[in-house]
């Protein structure tokens, strides 16, 4: 990119790029034929949990690599981890995926079952997790 554009249009274009390739590794794996219907249907997962005081650190470390894991699974469109800026103590997860089944071999995989495990220890309650069926709108 030309080194004169300022921050804020890099930092778009490199995000659309990396979604554009999450986008486009996900309709070149064996499942998805019909590009049209992958692009306006998706399902969306959110969840958080609450985590005990001091844990906070070791709980992020966990979820990162969590997060940079499930990235690279065939049928994740995206999956973030953020830190909730009104209660510091709380996790958010916000996850993108084209099919059931890439959810559920995700939550198959021992890498994901680790993660759970590890985390178990660290929070307060019992994880909250929604699942959505998302249908693009416009």
């Amino acid at each position: 990119m030309n080194s004169n554009m300022p921050d804020k249009v890099i930092n778009q274009h490199s995000f659309k790029t990396n979604f554009n390739y999450r986008i486009c590794r996900a309709l070149c794996s064996n499942r998805f034929t019909q590009t049209r219907q992958y692009i306006l249907n998706m399902i969306i997962i959110t969840g958080d949990l609450l985590i005990k005081k001091g844990n906070m650190p070791l709980a992020l470390q966990y979820a990162q690599k969590h997060v940079a894991q499930s990235r690279t699974e065939t049928g994740c469109i995206s999956h973030a981890v953020y830190q909730d800026p009104e209660n510091p103590l709380r996790l958010f997860f916000y996850e993108q995926w084209a099919d059931q089944a890439a959810i559920d071999a995700h939550f198959a995989l021992p890498s994901s079952q680790k993660f759970v495990a590890q985390v178990s220890d660290l929070v307060t309650a019992a994880p909250n997790l929604d699942i959505f069926n998302a249908q693009q709108l416009k």
